[in-house]
């Protein structure tokens, strides 16, 4: 029920901001070929835009489906289980974001969007950006944080195009990275979006801070729980463990990101 309900949520958003009449009849020129300039030329282009990147939030690695583990469904020597825990792992997505990070600086530059429209814009762009990389970094550890577009490293197909080549970050420098984008989101972010309830607010940015910060957190302080093979040299890289001292400050910003929404008076259980 989880699953399908994340499916439903997922297609509500992209349809949820207006209809597709709506958004068509703010555009001009042929519709049959839209080009990027074309779609950040108006407010509802850049809608669209960013609704093709909200349809991309993964929701479902580590779904209900998931927590089985063979262990746990062995029945009688049998084991039931038939599949491993799933990640999110797609750079075309994060080239996406960073693309629209990119028009979105230039059609402010333009003055197609105002400075308000501008913050909460770039503020849901990076709540998207955390949130892809919180399906990342749960399960591969340190992954490559890349936030800008690559474009200008290709140099053609017979070179090396090494500009391509991000190295991962460690462990604690993608957790890291990820609770600095949603503590910008939050600041650019309103308190109730103008486009519904179906987009990121500031409150958004602020829950889903203190869900990664309290994963990492226990990450941090339990890696013992689990044995850890020294000998490989992810590990030994710290590219996929975290010492507990860093548990500090994941907890710290849990609870700091925590009170700030308890404290505001918008929210009761």
């Amino acid at each position: 029920m989880k699953r399908i309900l994340s499916y439903i949520f997922a297609a509500t958003i992209v349809l949820g901001f207006s209809s597709c009449d709506k958004i068509f009849d703010s555009l001009e020129g042929d519709l049959s070929k839209m080009y990027a300039d074309q779609l950040t030329a108006t407010e509802a282009g850049i809608d669209r835009l960013m609704a093709s990147i909200y349809a991309q939030v993964p929701m479902n690695p580590f779904a209900e489906a998931e927590k089985n583990t063979p262990h746990a469904a062995e029945t009688s020597g049998d084991t039931a289980y038939s599949g491993g825990v799933s990640g999110f792992w797609s750079y075309t997505v994060m080239r996406d974001i960073n693309s629209l990070i990119k028009a979105l600086n230039e059609a402010k530059e333009k003055g197609t969007l105002k400075e308000e429209q501008f913050k909460y814009y770039l503020g849901e762009a990076k709540f998207i950006r955390a949130y892809c990389y919180f399906g990342s970094v749960r399960i591969y550890g340190g992954v490559p944080i890349v936030t800008e577009m690559l474009d200008d490293q290709y140099e053609g197909d017979n070179a090396e195009n090494a500009g391509l080549y991000v190295a991962r970050s460690t462990e604690v420098d993608t957790w890291k990275f990820i609770i600095n984008e949603l503590e910008e989101a939050a600041g650019l972010l309103p308190d109730v979006h103008p486009g519904g309830v179906y987009r990121a607010n500031k409150y958004s940015a602020l829950g889903l801070e203190s869900r990664v910060a309290l994963w990492a957190a226990s990450l941090c302080k339990y890696w013992d729980r689990a044995p850890i093979d020294s000998k490989y040299k992810a590990v030994q890289e710290k590219l996929t463990y975290m010492d507990k001292s860093d548990a500090k400050f994941f907890y710290d910003k849990c609870i700091k990101a925590s009170e700030a929404i308890i404290n505001s008076g918008k929210f009761s259980l």
